[in-house]
């Protein structure tokens, strides 16, 4: 009788172990769950605010392109030389104002920078290999706003993206092309200060 009892205590004891480690696991498993579905809401959110960040900044640089094409394309501008102090200041102005921007400069009709916000009696480069200048010389009439593929940039080999609108002539044909370069270091640098758990780097792919 005695041994009888102690194999019911032990299974008693068997079944209660049993019962708790799946209750545990059921609890741990439940917690996990939870804790996926709030890490992936919360990347769910930071990945709108970059979305919005990103569209606000490029809509910006947009703005700011198309102002300097507006006073080229004037009765004033047209009678500036693209390389002149004047175009210069007009640059220099503009770029400081937007922090996301590296440059502001300007394509001649042959490929050639004429101008840059970076600094005054910047250097004749030749840029006619670039998809920016290749665009709007296939597309002499477009006047909308063309986005290129990112790529690396000639003065420092940073990644950046570039921005261009056309500036036709008197007779519609093209005078130049306002590129601004958008410096995606700058965008990652505060995407990295952006509030995560995740203490990892982020990085744009456009």
């Amino acid at each position: 009788m005695v041994f009888k009892g102690y194999k019911a205590l032990w299974a008693l004891a068997i079944i209660t172990c049993l019962l708790i480690a799946a209750f545990t696991g059921a609890l741990v498993y439940d917690l996990r769950q939870q804790e996926l579905e709030r890490s992936r809401n919360e990347s769910l959110g930071l990945a709108r605010i970059y979305m919005q960040q990103t569209e606000q900044s490029l809509g910006r640089i947009q703005q700011v392109v198309q102002g300097v094409g507006d006073r080229l394309d004037s009765d004033f501008g047209k009678k500036l030389r693209l390389d002149s102090p004047e175009i210069y200041l007009l640059l220099a102005t503009r770029a400081a104002s937007t922090q996301q921007l590296f440059s502001i400069f300007v394509v001649d009709e042959k490929g050639r920078i004429r101008n840059s916000s970076i600094k005054p009696d910047y250097p004749m480069i030749d840029v006619s290999d670039r998809d920016y200048y290749k665009y709007f010389l296939s597309n002499i009439h477009d006047p909308r706003m063309h986005i290129g593929i990112p790529v690396r940039n000639r003065v420092d080999n940073n990644w950046a993206l570039h921005l261009s609108q056309r500036v036709p002539d008197s007779q519609g044909h093209l005078r130049a092309v306002v590129v601004a370069s958008l410096n995606i270091s700058k965008m990652e640098e505060f995407y990295a200060f952006a509030p995560k758990d995740q203490h990892r780097p982020t990085s744009m792919y456009l």
